[in-house]
């Protein structure tokens, strides 16, 4: 392993010649849990940056071992040094979330439009981004791209979770995980404590209802014509202080 830098590792596994976990970037969060799943791996490197001790390696003790024929280069003029780019198909790469600015709502009004059966309008969302008081909206960001948001509101013990949208490209890559983590890090640093987190969610809505029960949430009761079109809605609750 080695610091990547912005909270991510550049990552490998090997056993002997075999390469367990291909070269790659992930980020450190991930790193702990493959250590943490996988006792037997020795870690390798500089790694007090992960707050691993005693496991730094004597670089030049490992290369002596590399003096073998398959390591050999025949043309050593003629190597090229392999670069590690962000792999958005597997999900590694690096996303910022921050608070929605007024710039971002195009491109929140194409991921609004694409993803609710009866989205918000443009006016509702200013709404919510510049006079709602107890609203908080962020986005997430990938290389200046806006890919995904949500939008959410803390009312003394409680939290609401109005929407949560993800770009289509970029779903089922942990974006909506991260915006959940940004809610309970808001929830978490309030001075009077938040103890309930609740959201509605469309009855049909099956792989919604998988994404939040993964995060902790209940279903508690059904709600019978709760959308415009009739259709009923799942009301979901998390409790903060319980987990």
């Amino acid at each position: 392993m080695m610091n990547a830098r912005g909270k991510r590792s550049y990552f490998a596994v090997y056993s002997g010649e075999e390469v367990l976990v291909k070269d790659c970037i992930k980020e450190n969060e991930e790193v702990s849990a493959y250590l943490k799943d996988h006792p037997e791996c020795v870690p390798c490197g500089d790694l007090s940056y992960l707050g691993i001790e005693k496991q730094a390696g004597d670089v030049l003790e490992n290369l002596n071992f590399c003096d073998t024929p398959s390591h050999l280069c025949e043309e050593s003029l003629g190597a090229r040094p392999v670069y590690l780019k962000d792999d958005y198909d597997k999900g590694h790469f690096k996303t910022i979330v921050r608070k929605m600015l007024p710039s971002d709502m195009e491109a929140v009004m194409g991921i609004e439009n694409s993803v609710f059966v009866a989205p918000y309008t443009e006016k509702q969302m200013l709404y919510e981004l510049n006079e709602n008081p107890v609203a908080h909206l962020y986005c997430a960001v990938v290389d200046n791209e806006v890919v995904g948001f949500v939008d959410f509101s803390i009312t003394f013990n409680s939290a609401y979770i109005s929407q949560i949208g993800v770009k289509e490209a970029f779903r089922r890559k942990g974006i909506g995980n991260l915006l959940i983590g940004q809610i309970l890090k808001d929830c978490e640093s309030q001075e009077d404590p938040v103890e309930f987190l609740t959201l509605e969610v469309r009855e049909s809505n099956v792989n919604a209802q998988k994404f939040y029960k993964k995060h902790k949430f209940q279903a508690v009761t059904t709600k019978k014509g709760y959308y415009s079109n009739g259709e009923n809605a799942v009301a979901m609750v998390r409790s903060l202080i319980h987990g």
